[in-house]
């Protein structure tokens, strides 16, 4: 069973968790103009199992996920919706922000 990459980055009073597939770390996607370039120093930090995951998508003010793994716990726990997941030559990246008024 595969694992995720997760590492966090602070930035004022946002938890930005980059979360990644095991497998894609340091690879590039290109569909049009579209990259997505799944960079280590962004993404590669801890890895981690599904369940770990799991608990790190709560403390998360922004998400930016890459991949079929982590993107469909994403979807499973009710962060993102199908919609909005963009795939590029088939690989599904989601991003989500939480919005305080």
């Amino acid at each position: 069973m595969g694992k995720i990459y997760i590492k966090i980055h602070r930035m004022r009073n946002e938890v930005i968790l980059a979360a990644c597939d095991s497998d894609l770390i340091g690879k590039v996607f290109r569909e049009g103009s579209i990259i997505l370039n799944v960079k280590e120093d962004f993404y590669k930090g801890k890895l981690v199992s599904d369940e770990e995951f799991r608990e790190l998508l709560q403390m998360a003010t922004i998400m930016n996920l890459v991949g079929e793994r982590c993107v469909k716990i994403a979807l499973e726990e009710g962060y993102i919706d199908e919609d909005r997941i963009l795939r590029v030559q088939g690989i599904p990246h989601a991003q989500m922000a939480l919005m305080f008024l």
